[in-house]
């Protein structure tokens, strides 16, 4: 899962355009990964976090979660986030 992880924080990093971080998850097969590790977050109440959440749950795939976050104008939150995971 590290290697994952540092793997979604790279393309988060580095992507500016949430449609390709969307495209990369897919090609890379890590939408599994990153559904796992939004679900596994454990936090103080944050509505930013909660609706982030709430977009991965029903998302077939990656692209499909970007578009929804995207709707909900939540890429900047979602690319702070996953830069700010430390999994141990």
């Amino acid at each position: 899962m590290s290697t994952d992880l540092d793997t979604i924080k790279e393309l988060a990093k580095g992507t500016f355009m949430p449609d390709f971080f969307g495209a990369r998850i897919d090609e890379e097969g890590l939408w599994g990964a990153l559904r796992q590790l939004l679900a596994g977050i454990q936090a103080a109440p944050n509505t930013r976090i909660d609706k982030i959440k709430q977009c991965a749950a029903p998302a077939a795939t990656a692209c499909d979660f970007i578009d929804k976050i995207k709707a909900a104008n939540l890429w900047l939150a979602l690319q702070e986030l996953v830069g700010r995971i430390q999994v141990k």
